[in-house]
């Protein structure tokens, strides 16, 4: 009875192992996919390695078969990602510093971030959650910037850039009005062609906020976030873009471990893989919470552009951290 019940134990294993493979798309399984890849990879390996010395053909035939599907799922990772680089760092001329921060709309204390930025010192900053006061604030304060577009908002839904090269245009995206979630700007950087999106995906706040139908919610927003990258995406590809420098940054509200983010870094560099040091969290900032833990904010790009810096400011009065970054172009 003990050796029928570790058979179907082994059996069902496999089977879940196979069915979070095949499920890799799904927000959930997916997610738990990129949880458990290593922690799996680690346990068919060794229960191989002491199965072997057992010689059971049965066990060895499971364990190989959970062993492959993990190394096959994440090879299939690596396949879809090998064509993207980072460029030779011969192409460095001049470089532009970005910083993305998500200002928090009740924050009652802007001064601390009015001067983690004055001190920052970026070129281009793209900020979400702007409301009015912070609009005002801003434009009061850096006077380093005489170049901006803002849509400041009541609650979450505001966007602005600042910049202190000219911004030739601006287009915002959104589904419904006063809503937006992108914004498109073109940077006026000599002969360079710089197309920046300022980004503030559907927040998960609304699933957290009500626990008891959290999963329900969560699936209708993560749809949503990829409705939005999909947008995001086709203006991106417009020909009259397809030379150019891309960046993608501000808060995506999106995890790491999440399929989304797997199949972002198909068509996009993340600054902070390439130059970025620690863990690169960014939220949440709060009393209750000793550290960050979770990584919200990015700071994507693709084109003739070097990665050259990347770092998580952690002084400010926000829920999240503000984040900044430098790309040779």
């Amino acid at each position: 009875m003990k050796k029928i019940l570790g058979r179907i134990s082994l059996t069902l294993l496999i089977i879940f192992t196979i069915f979070l493979i095949y499920q890799r798309d799904h927000f959930a399984f997916g997610t738990l996919l990129s949880f458990l890849r290593w922690p799996l990879f680690v346990l068919f390996g060794t229960l191989l390695i002491i199965n072997l010395r057992q010689g059971q053909p049965f066990k060895l035939t499971l364990f190989m078969l959970g062993l492959l599907s993990v190394i096959g799922e994440w090879y299939w990772i690596k396949l879809n990602n090998r064509s993207l680089q980072a460029h030779d760092s011969k192409l460095q001329g001049k470089d532009l510093s970005i910083l993305s921060y998500n200002l928090y709309f009740r924050n009652q204390h802007p001064e601390s971030i009015i001067m983690e930025i004055q001190e920052a010192d970026p070129d281009v900053i793209v900020v979400q959650e702007l409301t009015t006061h912070w609009d005002s604030l801003l434009r009061t304060r850096l006077k380093k910037y005489p170049y901006y577009d803002t849509k400041p908002l009541r609650n979450t839904y505001g966007l602005g850039t600042y910049s202190k090269f000219p911004l030739t245009k601006t287009e915002f995206l959104a589904k419904q009005p006063n809503k937006p979630y992108a914004q498109f700007v073109e940077i006026d950087f000599g002969d360079k062609n710089i197309l920046l999106c300022n980004v503030h995906l559907a927040s998960p706040a609304w699933a957290v906020e009500n626990p008891n139908n959290f999963f329900t919610i969560y699936e209708k927003i993560n749809e949503q976030r990829k409705n939005q990258l999909i947008e995001i995406e086709q203006y991106f590809n417009q020909e009259n873009y397809q030379q150019s420098i891309q960046i993608l940054a501000g808060d995506l509200n999106v995890f790491k471990l999440e399929p989304i983010y797997r199949d972002l870094l198909k068509n996009w560099l993340n600054l902070y893989n390439e130059k970025g040091s620690g863990l690169g969290t960014t939220f949440p900032n709060a009393h209750n919470f000793p550290n960050t833990f979770i990584t919200l904010d990015y700071i994507l790009f693709r084109g003739e552009t070097v990665p050259l810096n990347f770092s998580v400011l952690d002084q400010g009065s926000s829920d999240h951290f503000g984040i900044m970054g430098k790309l040779g172009l």
